[in-house]
């Protein structure tokens, strides 16, 4: 195979391709924080929060003047690049100017010149819309988890605490963070897990009451194991050298597999250790993310806590029943045995 170079002129022609169609923003400093060049996506960024517009014709644009507000956050990252590192990536870097705050993925390399000059490539990738979206998402966590909180409060002020009504609140509750075609709440006995609350299309007397065991299903005594939550993205698809997990989820969910393309178990984690596993199923394969796992795991800890709490509750009201009830007795012998 004969190698071919390509001449300078080729190179230059290459690099401003490349340059130009990149999708992300591209930007070139020299080691003085110089910008030499850039391409139309890094202007767009970088000019919702730029007091001047970015101009290679301008001369003397420096990055402090193009962004005074990366003082403190973006120019130390330039900084290490200088002082030897080889590539700095910073996955969320919060930045402020003209009244806006932006959310910016930050990539530098260090590109050494033939003349021994420094130069520094910035890629830059606005995620401003997807961090703000995951923060919404986690404060409706929050929020959810509060009225849980305060349905909670409200039950133990009943004589009677229904367990029944307030699960199936949690689902309803839980649809509004992360979507889902239907949803189960189990908790451990043993070693076995009881479903306690479903909602979905199968009829939920059908399936409540179910004793599944561990032993059956590897991934729910994986979450246990790990306290991670466990997912999977095509069911019909999955084998793994297992036992078929749609075949097993019909089992025991009378045929919920027809419809059900996804699924994620995430645990129910109290002070005392896993009690139980919130199931998740959806009918589009590769629905669950990894950030529907982190706010379904933040969900998910609330209701352990609110679970746990309702069990101490009970507990306390069966003790009652149960001193009540001795009180009575020893009450009546001894009216007897006068």
């Amino acid at each position: 195979m004969i190698m071919v170079n390509p001449t300078s002129s080729q190179q230059k022609f290459l690099s401003e391709i490349l340059f130009s169609q990149m999708p992300m923003g591209l930007a070139i400093f020299d080691q003085n924080l110089k910008l030499q060049r850039f391409n139309s996506t890094w202007a767009e960024i970088v000019g919702q929060l730029s007091p001047i517009q970015p101009d290679p014709a301008a001369g003397d644009q420096f990055l402090p003047a193009l962004l005074p507000e990366g003082e403190t956050t973006l120019i130390p990252l330039f900084k290490q690049v200088i002082n030897g590192a080889s590539v700095v990536h910073h996955e969320t870097l919060r930045l402020e100017g003209r009244g806006m705050t932006c959310y910016w993925d930050v990539t530098l390399v260090p590109l050494m010149e033939e003349k021994g000059d420094l130069t520094i490539i910035w890629g830059l990738i606005d995620i401003t819309k997807r961090v703000l979206a995951q923060k919404e998402l986690e404060q409706r966590v929050e929020a959810r988890s509060q009225e849980l909180q305060a349905l909670l409060a409200i039950y133990r002020q009943v004589v009677s605490l229904e367990t029944d009504p307030f699960l199936d609140l949690i689902l309803k509750q839980l649809q509004v963070v992360v979507d889902y075609t239907a949803a189960a709440i189990m908790t451990v006995d043993e070693e076995q897990l009881v479903i306690q609350a479903f909602r979905g299309p199968t009829r939920e007397k059908a399936v409540t009451g179910r004793r599944i065991p561990l032993e059956d299903m590897p991934d729910w005594k994986e979450i246990i194991e790990s306290r991670q939550p466990v997912t999977i993205k095509d069911i019909p698809g999955n084998s793994g050298g297992r036992p078929a997990f749609s075949r097993l989820l019909n089992d025991h969910f009378e045929n919920i597999c027809a419809d059900t393309r996804a699924w994620m178990g995430v645990p129910l984690v109290a002070p005392g250790g896993v009690i139980g596993i919130l199931n998740l199923f959806h009918n589009q394969s590769n629905y669950y993310m990894s950030y529907h796992a982190d706010l379904a795991l933040a969900f998910a800890h609330h209701v352990a806590v609110a679970l746990e709490s309702e069990r101490s509750y009970e507990q306390v009201r069966q003790l009652a029943t149960l001193t009540e009830r001795d009180r009575l007795a020893r009450s009546l012998h001894d009216r007897l045995a006068q």
